[in-house]
């Protein structure tokens, strides 16, 4: 009876224990430098064109966006994150201008999206910004049909090419009979003006 009893006893102190068990939290698909991945936005176009120089005492991101190659079904739409923080979104062709103050940053773009293989159209970027000065970011998403051997096939993420440099495919993202890929570049701001010269710009708010 002592013995079936330390059994009782020795079952209801390990219940216990299991019941106590923290939570495990599912994690992050974001790398660190984006922002919370709940926070979406809704984003407008705009006629008036902003003033793309960097206020007093700041630097400024322009970030331009140019879907490529066969048609979306809707605009892709692209969050910019400022040191894992999201500060504003891009749809279709078109581009957004963000202070931000000088020193050291980490960049993310990331494409909004209910799918995981979207959002993995995405990129990061150190940034040393100084005041006064405007650094241009083009992000290019790719989208072509495949067949079901290229689907099989995915890629990895990588950072943004500096200035004046060749650019390469750093991520794919794969569903249906589709592929997406992203090429992110720093381009320098003498030739920014000829890629925006037919674009509007992005106006977003979160939901």
């Amino acid at each position: 009876m002592k013995t079936r009893n330390n059994f009782l006893a020795l079952s209801l102190t390990l219940g216990a224990t299991l019941l106590t068990l923290p939570a495990i939290a599912k994690a992050d698909p974001l790398p660190a430098a984006c922002g919370n991945d709940a926070t979406q936005y809704k984003v407008s176009h705009t006629n008036t064109q902003p003033t793309l120089t960097a206020p007093a005492g700041q630097a400024l991101i322009v970030l331009i966006l140019k879907p490529t190659g066969e048609e979306f079904s809707s605009d892709p739409i692209l969050r910019l994150a400022v040191d894992g923080t999201w500060v504003g979104a891009v749809k279709g062709s078109s581009y957004i201008a963000i202070p931000v103050s000088p020193g050291s940053h980490n960049l993310c773009v990331s494409r909004q999206s209910k799918y995981d293989d979207e959002k993995a159209n995405l990129s990061t970027a150190p940034l040393n910004a100084q005041a006064g000065s405007v650094y241009y970011f083009e992000f290019i998403l790719n989208h072509e049909s495949v067949g079901f051997a290229a689907r099989a096939n995915g890629g990895a993420g990588g950072a943004a090419t500096p200035a004046g440099t060749g650019s390469t495919p750093d991520m794919t993202a794969k569903r249906n009979d589709t592929i997406d890929t992203v090429t992110f570049t720093q381009i320098k701001d003498t030739a920014a003006p000829y890629q925006m010269r037919k674009m509007k710009a992005s106006v977003s708010t979160t939901k």
